[in-house]
């Protein structure tokens, strides 16, 4: 089979997120989701397609999909038949692997997110990809109810939709993932980025805030890949001044509840190995962790770019 490599339109994008919502299966390893575009989005409709590549056969028909996360990383996702086809695979693997002007990654060190495709795997692992830094995924079974109204109501708790609020969302996102606070400037973006996303629309989500009184202490999105498919929550963070108060789990059980009412199967989430708090977080709210998987890691040859 013939199989060519590009990069869509953003008039492609509601088409190639949808084509990927259909890939999305329960207990099947977590792989590139609507959900991760969703997300990206805030940095533009431009920007998030040029961002990503889409493998096709001659036909037209989309066999994986590639976002880059940053210049050298690359998240994949298969098609169910293309995962265990050993054509396609090879054909995807020579396009990851080939380092010259033509490259699919520029200089440097390379990572692939691959999870699904053993003969994609075995390809990497023949031709100098080596295995890199481990992640665990987690899933959340919502075939029944989620009971999390009477633990928020204790607690002093509430979760409420945060579009209206995208500058303070930003806040204490970046409160849980960096020591340092926004400058002025950084915050503006920031703002603008969250709002463009919103305004984007190209993925069913709810982004969420949890509150104490009048402080925002947690903020999660979550992200449909359609009804009866999984869905992810990306990002969550707890404000570093309600942290180990159980208000993460809390959050979490919240986020649990909305992607319910959106019709998702299940909830999926994905995070590195190392992180064993948020590993905790996740099981104690009632996620179930999977085996961890390591990234592909191929370090540059540097033949003269």
């Amino acid at each position: 089979m013939k199989v060519s490599l590009v990069t869509p339109s953003v008039s492609e994008l509601p088409s190639l997120i949808a084509t990927l919502s259909t890939w999305q299966e329960d207990r099947s390893p977590i792989q590139l989701h609507p959900g991760d575009i969703g997300w990206h989005s805030m940095r533009g409709l431009e920007v998030t397609a040029s961002h990503l590549r889409a493998w096709q056969a001659e036909d037209g028909e989309v066999l994986a999909i590639g976002m880059f996360d940053g210049d050298h990383l690359l998240r994949l996702a298969l098609s169910p038949g293309a995962a265990q086809d050993r054509g396609v695979c090879v054909a995807i693997a020579r396009d990851l692997t080939e380092q010259n002007e033509a490259s699919l990654f520029p200089p440097g060190q390379h990572s692939v997110e691959s999870r699904r495709a053993r003969m994609l795997d075995s390809y990497l692992g023949e031709h100098g990809w080596e295995r890199g830094e481990l992640w665990t995924a987690l899933h959340f079974d919502l075939s029944t109810p989620v009971e999390f109204e009477e633990a928020l109501g204790e607690a002093g708790l509430r979760v409420v939709s945060a579009i209206d609020s995208p500058r303070e969302w930003m806040i204490v996102h970046r409160s849980g993932f960096h020591a340092t606070p926004y400058t002025p400037d950084e915050e503006e973006r920031a703002a603008t980025n969250f709002q463009t996303m919103v305004d984007a629309n190209l993925v069913d989500a709810r982004h969420l805030a949890m509150y104490q009184g009048d402080d925002m202490v947690g903020v999660v999105s979550v992200w449909s890949a359609g009804v009866g498919c999984p869905g992810l929550l990306e990002p969550l963070a707890i404000h570093p001044g309600f942290r180990s108060l159980g208000y993460g789990r809390n959050l979490v059980r919240a986020a649990m509840g909305h992607l319910r009412e959106m019709g998702a199967s299940s909830g999926l989430v994905c995070t590195d190995t190392a992180n064993t708090v948020a590993i905790a977080t996740y099981r104690s709210a009632g996620f179930v962790a999977d085996e961890p998987v390591a990234d592909w890691v191929l370090a540059d040859l540097d033949l003269g770019r």
